[in-house]
Parts: C-alpha cells; structure tokens; sequence
C-alpha cells in the first residue's frame, strides 16, 4: 500500500493524518477502477475474479471491451530477455599474464587503484585455467578478489569458446556480479557475455501457465485462491525479462494467508514451475523458448555462467559425487569457506508434518471440495470409480495415521528432553534418533507408527496411479477434455510428489547409510511462523529460498524429522 499512491499519482504531503490519508486512498481506490481497462491483461483477471465471486469484481470496473482471451495469453513472456549471441569463433589473447596486465592498466586508466595481491590472485587463477590445475587463494578482505577472477575468466572464456562457472554462496554476491564487476569486465573485455542460472524449480513454465489459464476460463466457476494465483502470475508473466519466481514469494504467502488457503496457492504455484514440465522443453507460440529454456541456453552460450553452491553440488551428487562438467571443465568457487555448508544442505532430507497435510490435502480437500479428486469429478470421471475411491480411502486413512505418528513423536521428543511443556512450546525441542534409542521405551511403537504411515503412502501413490491412468483415457474423449488432460498432470505431479516422500520415509526410518547421517526428530515452537520461502535449508540464511517451512499444528508445534550429512564422516 505504502508505494500505491506514487503508482496513481495520488500522493499526498502530510501521510498519517486522517483526511490526508482518505484522499489519497481514495486516489488508489481510483487508479484500481480503472486498472482492469488499462493493464494489458485487466479484462482476463477481472474475469478470473468474477469466476470466484471475488468481491473485487464488484468493485473494479468491468472492462469496456471483452477481453481477447488468445490474445493476452499469447502476450505472457513479452518482456522476456532474447537469448545471448551464440559464440561464433574463439576471440581474444587467452588468461596470459600479459592480457591480465593489459587489462590491470586499463582499469588504472579509468581511476581504478592498482592492488598487487589482486594482480598476484589474477595471475594464479589464469595459470590455473591454463594448465586445468586445481588452486586454492586465500585473500584477506579488500584484495579485490572478485575481479581477481574474474579477469582471467572472462579472457579465458573468450579464448577458449567455453564458459567459466562461477559458483557463489550467497545471492548478494551474485547480484554484485553480474551488476557491478561483470557489468565493468563487459565494458574492458569486447564481447563479453555473462548470465544467471537457477535450478529448474525456480523458473515460471509459461506453458503450464497457459494450460491453466485456458482451462480456467473455461470454468463456471473458480476457487478464489486459483483466480488470485493465476492472475498474480500471469501479471508476473507479462512483465518478467527471465522468469525467476522468487521475487512473487511474499505475494503468494499474501494471498495463502488472506484466502486462509492452506498450502492451496503454493500447490498450484507448483504445478506451474519449470520442475512440473517433466524435462519437457516445448516451444512457446513465435518459436519463442520458456523461462528455463532461455535460461539453460544462455548458460551454453555465456562466457562467464554465475550460479550458486547448492545447484553446482546438487548436479555433483546427480552425477555419482563428482564435481560436474556443467557446460564446462573451468568452475571458480568463491566464498567456498561455505561450501562445507551449502553440501550439508543440498544432503539434507526432512519431511515435516505440514508437507504431509498439504500434500494430502491436494488429493483430497473435502472441506474446501477441492485437490485432485475434485478436479477428476469435474473433468467428467464417475464417483464410482475404483481409482478415486481407493484415493479417498487412502487419503482418510493416511490423515489418521499422521496423527497417530505426531502424538507419538511428540511423546517421544517429550521423553527424551529436560524441560517443562511450556519451554517446549516456547523454544521447540529436538532429538537424535539412533536404531539403539527406538529398542526403549516408547521406540517400537513410534517405529510401527512411521512404518504404517509409509505403508498407506504408497497405497495412496498407486492409486494416484491409476487415477492418472483414468484421468489420461477420458482426456481421449471429447467431453471434459481439458479438464481431464488438467487432471492427468495434477495426478502425475503428485504421484511424483508422493513417490518423493515415501523415499524419504522410508530412507529415514530404515536407517539407511545410518553412518554417514544424524537423523533428528524436531517439534516447531508454537510461537514459530516463518514464511513459506523462510526454509532452513537455503542457500544464504540471510535470505532462505521457497517453500517446505513447517507450519503443523500439533499440540505442541509441528514435528519435523530430517537427516544431516556428516561431512567428516
């Protein structure tokens, strides 16, 4: 609300004073009226709110000409960045010490200081790059050591036509790379090209999100949440140069808390990642890539590729402990002081109990007559079928079984901790599992809690199955079509989801490479309400990535339990 009246230009000297306060609001209140007849896609989300009954449709003035539903969806990824040049032929002297020196004296003849220890760090990381050498450089703060690598870097790239990998810790270094140090590099090095890269999950699917549009407009009616989810990202769609998702969190997290939507918005957000397309890559209408696919092509192409920790080691871990060849041999670490914990992250499984609920609660929500089932009775498919009523079953079964299993942990946490149920409540409380600690006293019975809740899970996962199996055959038909086809991928994302999950389970409560891993039982204070984007396991702890935050609301705070890789093992 705060930067709303300089948006309509109803800004007021005086805030906080109560008239000066009314006549700016009612600026704003003016500017929202005439909103959905002058943003390029006002006519399709006042349409998506009029669908929910949302009483913004009431308010807003309805648009003066119906929209071109095929018209807005086709603008979605308009100011989408174009893909990098592609590299033509190797240019440039290589990461020699005398282009290292040349460019040194450029940077003097622009009013830069000359730092030896920065010029000595260049002429290591060159001689490293040249010879394909591992090096390590120690620097005390304000050497310079960004562009201490990054010159040889970039003149590397240049020379060599592949790129340089420059892995980081934290998003703040990331950033003043790319819009500082490279940013300078471009202008001393011509030609120079450089990118982002974040894992797939981060990305926007443009056309997941134009599946869902289509078919939500096609509806008689729609669930408040989804008129809020989809018309907030097709708003981020129209105007987004790259699709990175992260700037919409607080949004999301805005509209789960006023629509009370338990983790409804943030299923639906996750249906329309790039992670939901299955490794699919489709082209957009024009040719034109998706969010990811530019993304991943401009890493091909770049000189200089900037990513962070935990997807360089995620990838090592996808190729058998190694550090991987992403697009190239040539990988810089810096901050790497934090590599020790970005692997602890990347290693670390936890299941907690509200990723359960919410889980569940996309099959099957039969407060809110919503989630998968909803969606397949929609589409066309019978009560009386056996796919959807071992699902229901399945579901109602597993929500018992959680609620076994958290009065259980609780019990247990309890048993195994000093302090009073206050304290608990107040601090949380957390305990290290071993196979030793479940043979006493309340162990057997927490073990067989966990081992029939993992048992239901996979009832349910095959019954999501054959719930896919039937959505995929009445899409074949032509009545309920795209309803069906909108089933079918809902149920395979969460056939994956679950497939995902009862791994985790079952990995834990196996006691699986049980030397290598501290497996601990968590119970959330009840004072703790993090935002969904606020996890503990991200890349920079000063600002955590989106979204598994446990949020349960057990007697005493939600369980979490989780396994931590020892790195010293």
């Amino acid at each position: 609300m705060r930067s709303w009246p300089n948006t309509y230009c109803c800004h007021r000297p005086g805030a906080h004073r109560a008239d000066v306060d009314v006549e700016m609001l009612g600026g704003v209140v003016e500017g929202l009226l005439k909103e959905t007849n002058r943003h390029p896609l006002g006519g399709l989300v006042f349409e998506l709110l009029r669908k929910a009954g949302d009483p913004w449709a009431d308010l807003l003035d309805p648009p003066t000409v119906s929209p071109d539903v095929a018209a807005c969806i086709d603008r979605l990824g308009e100011a989408q960045a174009p893909p990098l040049p592609e590299r033509i032929a190797p240019a440039g002297p290589g990461s020699d010490e005398a282009p290292i020196e040349a460019l040194f004296d450029e940077m003097i003849c622009r009013g830069r200081d000359r730092r030896e220890p920065q010029v000595r760090f260049a002429r290591l990381a060159g001689e490293a790059l040249r010879s394909g050498r591992f090096a390590v450089v120690e620097a005390g703060t304000g050497t310079g050591k960004s562009l201490g690598y990054l010159i040889p870097a970039a003149l590397h790239a240049r020379a060599a036509r592949k790129p340089v990998v420059v892995s980081t810790y934290t998003k703040v270094l990331q950033t003043q790379l790319l819009e500082k140090d490279l940013a300078l590099l471009a202008e001393l090095v011509p030609g120079l090209t450089s990118t982002i890269l974040k894992g797939r999950g981060n990305y926007l699917s443009l056309a997941r999100l134009r599946e869902e549009l289509v078919e939500a407009l096609e509806e008689d009616r729609l669930a408040p949440v989804r008129a809020w989810i989809l018309g907030t990202l097709a708003s981020f769609a129209l105007a987004s140069p790259d699709g990175d998702l992260e700037p919409l969190w607080p949004a999301i997290s805005g509209i789960e808390d006023a629509l009370n939507a338990r983790g409804e918005g943030w299923t639906l957000v996750n249906a329309m990642r790039a992670s939901a397309e299955g490794g699919r890559t489709e082209k957009l209408p024009g040719g034109r890539l998706d969010f990811y696919a530019t993304a991943r092509e401009n890493a091909m192409r770049a000189d200089v590729v900037v990513l962070n920790h935990s997807l360089l080691l995620t990838q090592a871990v996808l190729v058998g402990d190694q550090l991987p060849d992403l697009f190239s041999p040539f990988v810089v670490c810096d901050e790497a002081h934090n590599l020790e914990d970005a692997a602890t992250s990347v290693l670390q499984y936890e299941v907690s109990e509200e990723t359960v609920r919410r889980l569940l609660r996309a099959v099957h929500d039969r407060p809110r007559r919503a989630g998968l089932l909803a969606a397949a009775r929609k589409a066309g498919l019978p009560a009386s079928d056996e796919a959807l009523k071992a699902a229901a079953t399945a579901v109602m079964e597993a929500e018992t079984h959680v609620d076994n299993l958290s009065q259980r942990l609780l019990s247990f946490v309890e048993a195994h901790t000093v302090g009073s149920r206050e304290e608990r409540a107040r601090y949380g409380a957390a305990v290290e599992i071993r196979p030793t600690v479940l043979r006493g006293p309340g162990g057997p019975s927490l073990r067989e809690s966990a081992m029939a809740l993992l048992e239901v899970l996979g009832h349910l996962r095959s019954a999501l199955e054959a719930t896919a199996r039937s959505c995929s055959e009445h899409a074949l038909t032509d009545k309920g079509s795209r309803r069906a086809a909108r089933a079918t991928r809902l149920a395979r994302s969460l056939v994956f989801d679950f497939f995902e999950l009862e791994k985790t389970f079952r990995w834990f409560w196996t006691f699986t490479e049980a030397t290598s891993y501290v497996r601990v039982i968590e119970i959330e204070a009840e004072v703790d309400r993090r935002a969904p984007w606020e996890d503990r396991g991200g890349t920079d702890r000063r600002q955590r990535p989106p979204p598994r935050a446990p949020l349960g609301t057990s007697r005493s705070g939600s369980f979490l339990f989780g396994n931590s890789y020892d790195a010293w093992r």
